[in-house]
């Protein structure tokens, strides 16, 4: 094993195939030096199948196949998992999952969580699942070593919240390929220039006034 281990705990896994927060992880790991650092990126097996990488060090960990509880558990023995393998830095991916980052810490690993949006405002999840994600921002408030947000909103909200550094990394991408608009002008009647495109869920959380 490489002398410095990291860990991704929170994903599906990976390569992704869908969801914003796969790729993120999926794209982080694709480009940690290999003389830098090893990767282990933990997902869940009926999300990636039998696919292989050779970027990262795919770990399976169970989850519970129901509604509500497939993240929270997959996350729980993700993290449990991570205590045997004593890893160097362990990532945690939304508040969700940051429930139980205090677990990697008994084996001394550093836990790092990354903040992607405040999921308790979905209104997918009910009373109790919105009380489970606030007990989890609560948890890394208090037991990570550092937060990191997507967003300055974010990094506010939680350096006024905690009291403490929260680190602004946003989301990067690679370097777009550059069409011409014909078609998007022939069949919608955009001109360069004169029109937003904004790629998300139609959702009060995102923002989209």
């Amino acid at each position: 094993m490489n002398p410095f281990n990291i860990a991704y705990i929170g994903q599906r896994g990976v390569p992704p195939t869908f969801g914003g927060v796969e790729r993120y992880v999926d794209e982080i790991v694709r480009r940690v030096p290999a003389q830098f650092a090893d990767t282990w990126t933990y997902c869940r097996r009926h999300y990636v199948g039998d696919t292989k990488v050779d970027y990262t060090h795919q770990l399976y960990a169970p989850s519970l196949q129901a509604k509500g509880l497939e993240a929270f558990s997959h996350s729980f023995f993700s993290a449990v998992d991570a205590v045997r393998h004593r890893f160097d830095l362990v990532h945690f991916q939304a508040l969700g999952p940051a429930l139980f980052s205090a677990i990697p810490k008994i084996s001394g690993s550093k836990v790092v969580v990354t903040v992607h949006e405040l999921d308790w405002l979905r209104e997918k999840w009910g009373r109790v699942g919105r009380s489970v994600i606030k007990s989890g921002d609560w948890m890394m408030g208090h037991s990570a070593d550092a937060i990191i947000s997507v967003s300055r909103n974010l990094k506010r909200y939680y350096e006024d919240r905690y009291r403490k550094e929260c680190f602004f990394v946003p989301v990067g991408f690679s370097a777009p390929k550059v069409l011409p608009v014909n078609l998007i002008h022939k069949n919608f009647g955009l001109e360069p220039g004169k029109f937003i495109l904004f790629l998300n869920r139609l959702v009060p959380e995102k923002g989209a006034h």
